[in-house]
């Protein structure tokens, strides 16, 4: 037999099977582990812009960073990464100003919280939701104090901006000056969402930072939770039940609760939107992969969902239903550690 067509053979050998990559199958290379020092200086990069117009990014650097610097290391290693992240952001934002300061603090100890719960396998979907809950507080907070130092209210500070937008919006198209109205009443109910909005975008870029540095951690990579396996506890829904009860009863019978509860019902439900719509997205997920379709499908399917979700909630509703029909079929109840392939990167 030829020695080309002996090594061929060879290499199918039973012997040899376990290096063998079936045909067609992706080769995911082991990328080298992220330098120490490396991540070192992303926390400070990240810490450093945290006070800066970009400090959704700055949570990304800061969460690459400190998983790439203290993925391998103990206690010390995490303490030494978060002192070389507060300490930039503390230097460059207290000559702005003792807000610009606390709220730079806010940002660097959100990526670092939301880094070491993704590293220590804390943050399931519930934890998600209290974390971006926590911090879009933190933010409304320090802007209502900084209102207050100035003698007014954070309510009144948001009014009189308002005010000027539409002034000047109304003076450039009068043409469609109702519209303008209808959407500032609509702004005047709901401008606290757009603290969640931002706190879940720093959320977001923070995930990301440390899924980044995943692909070089072998070990951290497995504690990454699947998104695919995305599932909103209970409480959540308790909560949303609640809250559109809550709501009902002020667009009904206005008097029978306290002044203030449409606001707080109507912006809650929007924020727990957020919520049920990741649900519904890691449905969509999973349907894609369960019928194998292929990459444009999946492409058209999305943009197809999106769409139906800003004009009709479908991807709301979809994860509001699959909580009792449970599409995905997730063994509900049970640790992660306890499911096969839980535990996988997704």
């Amino acid at each position: 037999m030829p020695n080309g067509a002996k090594g061929v053979q060879d290499q199918g050998s039973p012997s040899n099977t376990g290096n063998i990559v079936p045909f067609g199958a992706p080769v995911r290379e082991k990328r080298p582990a992220l330098p120490s020092f490396v991540g070192l200086l992303l926390c400070a990069l990240g810490g450093a812009v945290s006070s800066s117009t970009f400090s959704v990014v700055s949570t990304a650097l800061v969460g690459y960073g400190f998983a790439g610097a203290s993925a391998r290391g103990g206690l010390r290693d995490k303490g030494v990464a978060a002192l070389v992240t507060l300490v930039p952001a503390l230097a460059l934002s207290l000559p702005q100003g003792v807000a610009s300061a606390v709220g730079a603090v806010i940002v660097c100890l959100a990526a670092l919280a939301v880094a070491g719960l993704l590293m220590g396998k804390r943050m399931t979907p519930g934890v998600a939701c209290l974390a971006v809950a926590i911090l879009a507080g933190c933010h409304l907070g320090l802007d209502a104090l900084a209102a207050l130092a100035q003698a007014t209210t954070l309510t009144d500070s948001v009014k009189e901006l308002l005010d000027a937008y539409e002034q000047q919006l109304v003076a450039a198209s009068s043409d469609v000056a109702f519209q303008i109205r209808a959407v500032r009443a609509l702004l005047d109910l709901l401008w606290p969402t757009t603290y969640v909005i931002a706190a879940l975008g720093e959320f977001l870029f923070a995930r990301l930072g440390v899924w980044l540095a995943a692909e070089h951690e072998e070990a951290l990579a497995l504690k990454m939770p699947r998104f695919v396996d995305y599932d909103l506890p209970l409480w959540v829904v308790a909560l949303l039940v609640a809250d559109v009860a809550a709501l009902a009863v002020e667009l009904s019978a206005p008097t029978l609760l306290p002044q203030g509860v449409l606001m707080v019902a109507a912006n809650l439900v929007m924020a727990l939107r957020f919520a049920f719509a990741a649900q519904g997205i890691a449905v969509l997920v999973w349907f894609i992969r369960d019928k194998h379709l292929s990459n444009l499908t999946a492409l058209l399917l999305g943009a197809l969902a999106l769409y139906l979700e800003m004009q009709f909630v479908v991807l709301t509703i979809a994860g509001l239903v699959d909580v009792w029909a449970n599409f995905r079929h997730l063994q509900r109840g049970k640790k992660a550690d306890d499911v096969p392939g839980t535990a996988e990167q997704d």
